[in-house]
């Protein structure tokens, strides 16, 4: 991807119109510095307002750098924030008295951010907040005022789960080939659905197959002597071809999916598989997961979990679907119980899950449970 001096700077630059960060903030960077998100978010913007960028070592030693960095600032994928919500989740089914009174204070959060709150959550708020937020904020270093989170889709639960304890997580929207921020949303006007409004100098529309195009001075030139490669993304008007199926309403931009992983069942139905996934881990019984589904009478997912009863998992799966089609349903699982990570070579190093390598590595496994039919 060729990225000009000028294309960093009116992305930069936009950023920091947003207002969201300031020359008092503390970063802590965690993704590769290979990775535009990170290299724009998380190392340029905070040079080009003098704020302080703290550099984590690991993601297993994640925890003792927030302890000890106490970041106002953090750009990091969804993965990070799952993680930390499943351990919660974890730990507070062990006291039921507990988990009630969290998810008491959760959703009265929630309609405050919404402004939909009443004199009852006014009251929840001031009395409780702090004794259950507290503790949970204090291991995210203390003193977080927002966490952007992009690089993959979001489950909005994960959104509202930190968003009703008091922390802005906000989704954002990119691509390396816009260097890369288009959209995000703002603490302001957050919708965690949807991946925000584009920044103040690119122009965003969707096209007449439903693909999200994008213009603007942050757009790249080219990708590097690939002129045939190069034609197919950019149009002569200028327009980015993302790749990625949206919708666009009242201004904010909603993500559907990868026009290139659509899955079209043997019966013609077709779906964007990523929804699927995000509502269906949206069960913590599912730490990972990748539906298959490719010319296939019906959909099989493949997933990490701890879980042996495969009948007991579709239920669960299906439970997660009740609001997508009738032909949105799992009918067989796939499981493994070894997490898929960076070192095993199924997840990148922004910790997005390579499909097509889960695909390989499971395909015999796969084609059994297609040959053996489905499990209803």
């Amino acid at each position: 991807v060729m990225l000009t001096h000028g294309n960093i700077l009116a992305n930069v630059a936009a950023c920091e119109r947003l207002r969201l960060a300031r020359s008092d903030d503390v970063f802590l960077s965690l993704l590769p510095l290979s990775h535009m998100f990170e290299r724009t978010g998380g190392y340029y913007l905070p040079l080009s307002i003098g704020a302080k960028v703290a550099y984590a070592r690991s993601v297993s030693q994640l925890a003792e750098d927030l302890a000890s960095e106490r970041p106002t600032v953090m750009f990091a994928v969804p993965r990070v924030f799952e993680k930390f919500a499943a351990r919660l989740n974890e730990a507070l089914a062990k006291s039921p008295a507990k988990k009630r009174l969290f998810d008491l204070v959760v959703a009265a959060g929630g309609r405050v951010a919404r402004r939909e709150a009443g004199l009852l959550d006014g009251i929840v708020l001031a009395l409780a907040r702090d004794r259950v937020a507290g503790p949970v904020l204090a291991r995210l270093g203390g003193r977080m005022r927002f966490a952007v989170l992009g690089g993959a889709p979001l489950d909005p639960a994960i959104a509202w789960l930190f968003l009703g304890l008091g922390l802005p997580v906000l989704q954002g929207y990119g691509m390396t080939e816009a260097s890369p921020v288009i959209s995000v949303n703002r603490p302001e006007s957050n919708v965690p659905e949807s991946v925000g409004m584009p920044l103040d100098n690119v122009e965003v529309r969707i096209a007449p197959g439903g693909e999200l195009l994008a213009r603007g001075p942050s757009i790249m030139k080219g990708y590097w002597n690939n002129p045939e490669a190069s034609a197919k993304s950019l149009d002569r008007e200028g327009w980015l071809h993302t790749g990625d199926l949206a919708e666009i309403r009242d201004s904010r931009i909603f993500i559907r999916g990868r026009l290139k992983d659509v899955l079209v069942l043997s019966n013609g139905e077709k779906l964007p598989p990523q929804d699927v996934e995000l509502a269906i881990l949206g069960d913590g019984a599912f730490e990972q997961g990748v539906l298959i589904g490719e010319g296939r009478p019906f959909l099989t997912l493949v997933a990490v979990t701890q879980e042996t009863d495969e009948k007991r998992l579709i239920q669960r799966a299906n439970e997660r679907l009740k609001g997508f089609p009738g032909y949105i349903r799992v009918r067989r699982v796939v499981t493994t119980r070894e997490p898929w990570t960076i070192e095993n070579g199924l997840l990148t190093p922004t910790l997005k899950v390579k499909r097509e390598r889960v695909q390989e590595k499971f395909r015999t496994e796969i084609e059994r449970a297609y040959a053996a039919g489905a499990l209803d």
